[in-house]
C-alpha cells in the first residue's frame, strides 16, 4: 500500500480543526465544562497533551487509509461509511467505556464520543474521496 501522506495529512487537519469548533465556546464547550468541571482557566494548552493528541489523531486516517485500500473502495460514500463505522463502531465505545468510569455524565459522553464519530466520518469522506494523481 502506497501511503498518501497529502491525504493523511489534510485528514489530520481537519480533525484538528473539528475538535477545536467542537470544544469552542461557540459550540459545546460549555455543556462540556459544565459535565467535565473544568473551568476554562484550568484548560491550558501544553506541549505534551497536544504531541500526544496529535500522535493518535495521525492514526486514524492512516487506518481508514488502510481499510479503503484493503477492501480496495474508493468515494465519499464509501469513505463515509467507513469512516462512520470505525466511529460508531469502534471509537465511540471506547470513550464512553473510559470517560463511564472517570465518572463523567452523560452529556460528557455524548459530546466527546459525538466529536470522535464525526471526525471519523470526516476523515472517510477526505480519504474515500481523495483522487490520488495518476
Amino acid at each position: 500500500m502506497r501511503i498518501n501522506w497529502l491525504a493523511i495529512l489534510v485528514a489530520l487537519i481537519a480533525q484538528q480543526v473539528l475538535g477545536f469548533l467542537w470544544y469552542s465556546e461557540i459550540l459545546l464547550f460549555e455543556p462540556w465544562a459544565a459535565g467535565t468541571g473544568l473551568r476554562s482557566e484550568e484548560l491550558v494548552l501544553r506541549a505534551g497533551p497536544l504531541i500526544h493528541a496529535t500522535i493518535a489523531a495521525l492514526l486514524l486516517p492512516i487506518g481508514i487509509a488502510w481499510v479503503l485500500h484493503k477492501t480496495n473502495l474508493q468515494g465519499l460514500k464509501a469513505g463515509g461509511l467507513v469512516g462512520l463505522g470505525a466511529g460508531l463502531l469502534f471509537i465511540a465505545p471506547a470513550v464512553v467505556v473510559h470517560e463511564s468510569f472517570l465518572g463523567y455524565p452523560p452529556t460528557v459522553l455524548a459530546i466527546d464520543a459525538g466529536k470522535e464519530v464525526v471526525g471519523a466520518f470526516l476523515v472517510g469522506v477526505i480519504l474515500g474521496g481523495w483522487r490520488s494523481p495518476s
